[in-house]
């Protein structure tokens, strides 16, 4: 192994390049490389000792910046807090305003 090895990348038998779990669904099958096509890690490039793909430096940003997400999504409202619905599109979009063309 070459470098930083990220936590959430993981080696499917069906790809040749490593996944992210992090971008995993349920129910999906990661085995078939349709699937597995989706949930591409993008730090990752092809070592020149052991000719596999391996993640790049830059994965451990990605890592982090992926749990410091996690960490700032709140898990649920508090129970005596009433859901806020979505204002409709025809109350909530902006005045069109138009722009005259200037002339030269």
């Amino acid at each position: 192994m070459c470098g930083y090895k990220c936590p959430f990348s993981e080696r499917k038998p069906c790809a040749g390049f490593l996944l992210c779990r992090d971008l995993y669904q349920e129910g999906v099958n990661y085995n078939v490389r349709a699937n597995a096509m989706n949930v591409i890690c993008a730090f990752q490039k092809q070592c020149m000792k052991t000719g596999r793909m391996e993640n790049t430096d830059s994965a451990r940003e990605c890592y982090q910046m992926r749990c410091q997400a996690k960490e700032a999504v709140p898990a649920e409202p508090p129970a005596d807090q009433a859901p806020v619905e979505e204002a409709s599109a025809e109350t909530s979009a902006a005045p069109k305003t138009t722009r005259s063309k200037k002339k030269n």
